[in-house]
């Protein structure tokens, strides 16, 4: 009796039991196959790739997906978090050690439109630029580099090559904020950044009656725009000749010395 009572209970629960084991396999089959990184398919053309999926990787295959502009990411560290999100954005990945050579021809790169290399490792950045250049000489590569020395021999060797480095182009940002809120925005062309500025010449400053080119600096200070105090809108490339008058608000693009040279005067 008691062993058909053992063998009834243990039916009861086995069935329960196998259901639950069965759901727990298949979840985890199915969640190890949506983390699994997607190859690029045979026919992707015209995409962007991008070698690097840390912080500014990640965000820049982001950035450039919103566009509508097809990406294809490879990172090489296989725990890297930057894959589960661009994963998470149905964006193909290519990890693993495989030579560099091999994942830039699975991404296509003779078809590519560029070629982004944003990892932190200034030697990584230029191998793919090299690489890159091997399999398509006349694909786009835009390099992240720290050194600027090492930034001026890229720009020397290669034609179709920019490089810019996140901290260089932040610093002058963050320095501009401090000036005031004159500071409009900032530009960078090629590794240095031009800040673009608005001011008011205020009744009795030195500057009211004096000409738009008589504030002007060769290389550091250009006027590209000014406004009346009755004008709606902005004239823009306005003559060099003409006089500030009280009130007149004018834009200049300048550089970091320009900027501090012309607040001393204002």
């Amino acid at each position: 009796a008691w062993q058909r009572l053992a063998q009834v209970a243990i039916t009861l629960c086995g069935i329960p039991l196998m259901a639950v084991v069965t759901a727990i396999l298949v979840e985890n089959a199915a969640s190890q196959r949506r983390s699994a990184p997607r190859p690029p398919s045979s026919g992707v053309r015209g995409h962007v790739v991008v070698f690097g999926l840390g912080n500014v990787g990640t965000r820049v295959a982001t950035l450039i997906q919103a566009l509508g502009i097809p990406v294809v990411c490879i990172e090489r560290d296989v725990n890297a978090r930057g894959i589960l999100a661009v994963r998470a954005l149905d964006i193909p990945v290519l990890t693993g050690e495989a030579p560099l050579e091999h994942h830039l021809r699975q991404a296509r790169v003779h078809r590519s439109r560029a070629v982004i290399a944003l990892t932190g490792d200034d030697a990584a950045n230029l191998e793919a630029c090299l690489e890159a250049r091997a399999i398509a000489p006349d694909v786009r590569i835009v390099l992240r580099l720290f050194d600027d020395d090492f930034a001026a021999q890229l720009y020397q060797s290669f034609a179709n090559a920019a490089s810019r480095s996140v901290s260089y182009l932040a610093a002058p940002a963050f320095a501009a904020a401090l000036m005031g809120r004159e500071v409009l925005g900032t530009l960078s062309v090629y590794r240095h950044v031009v800040l673009i500025a608005e001011f008011v010449a205020e009744e009795g400053s030195d500057l009211v009656g004096q000409t738009l080119r008589d504030i002007e600096a060769p290389g550091e200070i250009r006027v590209i725009a000014v406004r009346s105090p009755t004008a709606r809108d902005y004239l823009w490339r306005p003559d060099h000749g003409r006089h500030i008058g009280p009130g007149d608000k004018y834009v200049l693009l300048t550089t970091r010395a320009g900027l501090g040279r012309h607040t001393s005067r204002v």
